[in-house]
């Protein structure tokens, strides 16, 4: 073996040492946040490095509010820490794991920016024009872009179960922000497939399940699938219609 290739050997091994010297480090750095009681933190893992830190900041985000809402203080988005939030890192297999943290003082002292009118559109003809739902969305909650669906569809050709045991969690919830986060988490994780704001009821899918929420993003409705001849409150077990509901928006999920 000539020098050439032994040079390469123990330049390998070096740097695999040094590798796993620094993941050492981060590790333990990490145990000792997570025994200093003055941070808040959450960690998260995935294929893609920004989708595990977005999903550890989201999982830190409810951690925080549940700790701001004890408080009698507003709950936050993740862009309101997004500049703030320390994150460490460190490859799993082929996956990046993310740790995200925030001092609990800092946390409590964040101020959440303010909302954008959400868009009032008509979804009835205009002889009944008092009917109208808000179908708009905050800038806060801001999931995937809407996929284009042909209107007045009714699938039967696949299952949505998913969709339905998602339902069964999202009806625990009493804010939409907090609803929206795990609804971004379930469908990282496979749970269901789609979920997207609706700009107008014609977009909304007839075997979608609907999240419905007012301006202040208190939660009024979790309807389930159009079955023909209306929807499902999820929450009563009532039968329920979008007719029922005005100044809302719409997220979907199946």
């Amino acid at each position: 073996m000539n020098a050439s290739k032994l040079s390469k050997i123990f330049l390998t091994i070096i740097i695999g040492i040094t590798t796993l010297n620094v993941m050492a480090d981060v590790r333990e750095e990490i145990n000792a946040i997570k025994l200093d009681e003055k941070y808040l933190f959450a960690e998260a893992t995935d294929a893609e490095p920004n989708k595990a830190f977005e999903s550890a900041l989201y999982e830190l985000t409810i951690i925080i509010n549940d700790v701001r809402s004890s408080k009698g203080k507003n709950t936050i988005e993740p862009r309101d820490i997004m500049g703030m939030a320390e994150q460490k890192s460190y490859p799993r297999g082929n996956k990046t794991h993310s740790f995200v943290y925030l001092p609990t003082e800092k946390a409590l002292s964040v101020k959440p920016r303010a909302n954008k009118d959400i868009a009032i559109v008509q979804t009835h003809k205009p002889d009944s024009a008092t009917n109208t739902a808000v179908v708009g969305m905050p800038d806060s909650v801001v999931p995937e872009t809407v996929q284009q669906v042909a209107p007045h569809t009714f699938a039967t050709t696949h299952s949505n179960n998913g969709a339905v045991s998602v339902s069964a969690r999202i009806c625990e919830y009493e804010m939409a922000t907090e609803a929206n986060m795990a609804l971004k988490k379930y469908k990282n994780e496979g749970s269901i497939s789609q979920f997207a704001r609706a700009h107008s009821i014609d977009e909304i899918p007839n075997d979608a399940h609907l999240l419905l929420f007012d301006r202040n993003r208190v939660i009024q409705a979790v309807l389930g699938p159009d079955n023909g001849s209306g929807r499902t409150n999820l929450r009563t077990k009532q039968p329920d219609n979008l007719n029922n509901y005005h100044q809302v928006a719409i997220i979907w999920y199946k």
